[in-house]
């Protein structure tokens, strides 16, 4: 028969020291399953009470890994379950989940919602990268969908805008095309469909357009970049152009300017 010998309150767990009849063992026991069991110093434990006593142990370590990981951000219930599974055997998983599940602490479309809620308030990301990022973390795809249909056409085209103002703000200044291409890639990859990303690149670069002096860019870059490039020579003069292409500069102004 095992008994308890020495028992020891470690924060949120007990030390517990027992005889056994084969030596001492000591355990590290949840508070809780502690409290379940009533645990007291000489306190005889047979081997079922001690199967017992671990599971309960097992179960409420895995509660706690839950609620801190709900604490973090809205979580699915696929993600908590298959994180318990890493420190837990499925028993345990499972009965945690359904605890979970049960106190309504798990709501996956409610958690989906919030998600929504916290881009619309930050301006992103935008719809198609919250989609993407909630299908990857286990969230059944209709209740994505009905969670996004509260990220309407007139909020994501606002947030679109705004970001790419920003970018426009923090953009050096750039050949026309290539801030235009540059304001797409921003925006399609913060998660923006790729309509409302055209329409906002589109009428942002139009505006700028008048600020930027595309010849007098080029006369620049063309002069940083000769010493690596033989002009003489018809290849390294091609190089050249190929690279100004590139960059966004149209090939008959920079034809021109290498007259």
């Amino acid at each position: 028969m095992n008994k308890i010998r020495k028992l020891e309150a470690k924060g949120k767990r007990f030390r517990l020291t027992l005889s056994t009849p084969s030596g001492e063992r000591v355990l590290s026991i949840h508070q809780e399953a502690a409290i379940q069991h009533d645990l007291l110093k000489h306190k005889p434990l047979d081997d079922e009470a001690l199967r017992a006593l671990k599971a309960d142990d097992a179960y409420y370590t895995a509660l706690d890994k839950a609620f801190t990981m709900l604490a973090s951000k809205p979580r699915s219930e696929r993600e908590i379950h298959d994180s318990l599974l890493k420190q837990s055997d499925a028993d345990t998983a499972g009965r945690a989940i359904d605890y979970l599940r049960e106190h309504g602490y798990l709501d996956d479309y409610a958690a989906l919602k919030g998600l929504v809620e916290d881009a619309l308030e930050r301006g992103r990301p935008g719809p198609c990268l919250l989609r993407q990022r909630a299908l990857e973390r286990g969230f059944a795809a209709e209740e994505i969908e009905a969670a996004l249909a509260h990220y309407d056409a007139e909020a994501e085209r606002k947030n679109a805008r705004a970001l790419l103002e920003s970018e426009l703000r923090s953009t050096k200044r750039l050949p026309l095309a290539k801030l235009k291409r540059r304001l797409m890639e921003t925006c399609v990859r913060r998660g923006f469909n790729y309509g409302v990303c055209e329409d906002a690149a589109k009428d942002l670069a139009s505006q700028a357009a008048d600020d930027i002096d595309e010849e007098a860019l080029l006369e620049t870059r063309i002069e940083k970049l000769k010493d690596r490039y033989d002009l003489e020579d018809p290849s390294g003069r091609r190089r050249l152009i190929s690279k100004l292409l590139r960059e966004g500069f149209t090939y008959d102004s920079i034809k021109k300017q290498m007259e």
